[in-house]
């Protein structure tokens, strides 16, 4: 066995590696702005691909980072107390109840991380937040995917596969790339069938955008002590999508097991002082919703007068059925607009679409109507 290491090539790791992260497809960002205007050098591209917030962070958020940039060469204040303590007074919880992440999706790696042991199973809706999947399937667990209903999770369906060995439950509301949701009394129902030694992961990265009255209060099962924990991100409504800053609410014992597994000073110092000001800034974030709720109705009801399906939404962005997804954002490429088309077999007839300024909705309208009927009489 001496002296075979030097003789070995980086190739020979892919053996070494658990074959089912080999299976495993990277994920995929949105293409930049600054990637298409180099590729087709014109300098007037808008991206309505990535959910981002189309105003950006508060003028106050931009402020307090301004003023941290000087003490950059310093780790952020170990534990984070005052975000943590902003967090949990917005939510009335305590302190104690709040885990930052290095963004959200740094909170669903490490939910399954902690309570998936290889061999137990977790249960996702699908199609779905590509990261619950990774998460899982990273940690060593068993995959269960459950469709939609009518582009919505079916927790009905959902409770029903759950086994003996499942540990873990993943519930996207809304849900990504479909903007659906599922209500308070269908949450309900589902948790009242759950086992008990089940741990319920409610990823609401887009909640702040949700006008029906009929959407979930889970942060109630948290103040009960229930075993789950409610995902939130400083991305789509504080715009800070960036800087990679979110936030776990749970009860304090199941916190307590995020917080082992938690790497040193993960929410960068810019991050923390601009986290802690945009939620200081309730009036930018009723300027941001309103927006957004505001477009989103326009959008919808412009898109439908081109005779295309638009998924019924309460998040920051819309499914739309345009055929073919791939190339008509392809198209879409060549009039500087930026979508996002949807992979895999089932969603291969769908684009998604961020809901923008006005502007930028009259001129995704535009495009697409253009890109739909080129080469029609």
């Amino acid at each position: 066995m001496a002296g075979k290491f030097l003789k070995s090539k980086s190739a020979d790791a892919l053996r070494l590696a658990r074959p089912e992260i080999l299976k495993m497809v990277p994920y995929v960002a949105g293409r930049s702005i600054d990637e298409m205007e180099r590729i087709f050098k014109r300098r007037d591209f808008i991206k309505v691909a990535s959910n981002e917030n189309p105003l950006g962070p508060s003028p106050k958020a931009v402020k307090a980072m301004k003023r941290a940039l000087g003490e950059v060469r310093l780790y952020p204040e170990q534990g984070y107390p005052l975000l943590k303590a902003v967090v949990a007074r917005r939510f009335g919880l305590k302190p104690e109840n709040v885990f930052l992440g290095n963004g959200s999706s740094e909170v669903l790696v490490l939910a399954a991380g902690a309570f998936l042991k290889p061999g137990n199973e977790a249960v996702m809706a699908s199609p779905s937040f590509v990261m619950h999947e990774h998460a899982i399937v990273a940690a060593g667990g068993r995959l269960v995917q459950v469709p939609l209903r009518d582009y919505r999770s079916d927790l009905k369906a959902m409770a029903a596969a759950v086994t003996r060995r499942t540990r873990l439950i993943y519930v996207c509301n809304p849900n990504n790339p479909t903007g659906t949701i599922v209500t308070g009394a269908e949450v309900r129902s589902f948790l009242d069938r759950l086992p008990a030694d089940v741990l319920v992961v409610f990823d609401e990265a887009y909640a702040e955008f949700v006008e029906d009255p009929m959407y979930p209060d889970t942060l109630s099962y948290v103040r009960k002590g229930l075993k789950v924990i409610v995902v939130r991100t400083f991305a789509k409504l504080q715009g800070l999508a960036g800087l990679r800053v979110g936030y776990g609410l749970a009860p304090k014992e199941i916190i307590g097991v995020l917080e082992r597994l938690r790497a040193p000073f993960n929410v960068n110092l810019l991050a923390y002082r601009g986290a802690i000001a945009a939620l200081a800034d309730r009036a930018y974030e009723r300027k941001v919703v309103n927006l957004v709720r505001r477009q989103r109705r326009w959008l919808k009801r412009e898109l439908g007068s081109l005779g295309l399906e638009v998924v019924p939404s309460q998040a920051n962005f819309m499914m739309v059925r345009v055929s073919d997804g791939r190339r008509v954002a392809e198209s879409l490429l060549e009039e500087g607009v930026i979508v996002r088309p949807l992979p895999g077999e089932t969603l291969r007839a769908f684009v998604r679409i961020t809901v923008g300024t006005a502007p930028q909705n009259v001129r995704v309208v535009k495009a697409l109507r253009k890109v739909l009927h080129r080469g029609k009489p």
